[in-house]
């Protein structure tokens, strides 16, 4: 499934993101600082 995660950076989103690759969904990630943006091991 194709997911839109806004918010990836934040408290909920940093811990959601590695929990829908893991399950293999298709997510797009929106962050107002790229910067802050640290992808999970599972995407390295």
């Amino acid at each position: 499934m194709k997911i839109l995660l806004t918010g990836a950076t934040g408290y909920i989103g940093k811990r959601l993101l590695p929990l829908l690759i893991e399950e293999g969904h298709e997510v797009v990630c929106c962050v107002r600082d790229l910067d802050r943006f640290h992808p999970p091991k599972i995407l390295k």
